[in-house]
This record gives C-alpha cells, structure tokens and sequence, in this order.
C-alpha cells in the first residue's frame, strides 16, 4: 500500500533527526510515525501532544469531536 511506504521512507528520516509534517486519516499509523500529534479543529489546534500519552486516540477524538463519537464506536 502506498501509505505504508509513505511512512516507511518518514520513519527513516525520523531516525536521521529529519522533522516532517504529516497530515494522515490512520490515526494509529500516524501515531506509529511520529513523536508528536497536533489536532487542528476550525483551522486552530485543539489539541497538542506526544504520541507517548495515555489513552490519546480518545484524548485526539475529543478534541475534535467535543464528545464521543457514535461512528467511530
């Protein structure tokens, strides 16, 4: 898939210290990929943070969303 090799050519400018700006709908590639996570809500950023953060899909879709979401489960 092409996404993947997307990200595997991102993951090796990560390890050479390379910052990038990903914009991708896979949350948990995108979480795989990167060290932070900045979620844009009506074109501001609603949410800033690292990847390492515990329970972060919830905390991102919160953000966005303002409340749990029925379609995403």
């Amino acid at each position: 898939m092409l996404v993947d090799r997307v990200l595997n050519v991102i993951g090796r400018l990560r390890e050479q210290g390379t910052a990038v700006l990903l914009v991708e709908q896979f949350l948990e590639k995108a979480l795989a990929a990167a060290d932070r996570v900045y979620a844009p809500v009506q074109g501001a950023i609603a949410r800033e943070a690292p990847t390492s953060e515990s329970d972060l899909p919830h905390r991102l879709e919160r953000a966005h969303f303002g409340h749990k979401s029925h379609a995403l489960g």
